[in-house]
Formats: structure tokens, sequence, C-alpha cells
């Protein structure tokens, strides 16, 4: 028998929102921002009528220090698509497919 659509998943890490964020750039950076566990709720009440990328960007740069935003900053759109899918997969945020 053949291989199932079920066996190609990818494996997934566990989310571990309290602990920090590490992500390594294309060009070998580190970067690291806070536990995203840190973040009260008041600040999702804050910004829950905000757009979806008006949040990620509120909730980055709650998270981040100026040294790794001038970093987020600099990264191209393919490199910004995949630190934002590490960081749901480790706030264990699933988005629609």
């Amino acid at each position: 028998m053949g291989a199932k659509p079920q066996d190609h998943k990818s494996k997934k890490r566990p989310a571990r929102p309290e602990e920090p964020f590490e992500f390594v750039t294309d060009a070998g950076q580190t970067i690291t921002l806070k536990a995203p566990a840190t973040l009260h709720v008041g600040f999702a009440r804050k910004n829950r009528d905000l757009p979806p990328m008006s949040q990620l960007f509120a909730m980055i740069e709650a998270l981040a220090d100026s040294e790794a935003l001038d970093v987020i900053d600099d990264m191209d759109k393919q490199q910004f698509a995949r630190f934002q899918t590490e960081l749901y997969e480790h706030q264990g945020i699933e988005l629609g497919e």
C-alpha cells in the first residue's frame, strides 16, 4: 500500500509560548523575542479590533528589543513569512489552510 496524505505531514515541534522565541535568519543571525506568554490579557484586549497583520506587528514590537526589530525590518518577504510561521508555531497558533 502507498503512503497516505497524513503520512506526509511535517513534524511540528510542540508549542512553547512560555519560552523565549529564537529565530535564525538566512544570514545566520539569531534574534530572540521575549516569551509570548509574557503578554497579558490587556494586550489582546487593546489590539483585538486591529487587522491581523497589525496585531502581528504589535505583538512583535511588544516582544522584541530594538536590535531584533532592526533585523526583522531588514528581512525580505520570504524570510519574514518563515519567521511568522515559526513564531505562530512557537505559540501554538494554527492558521487556516
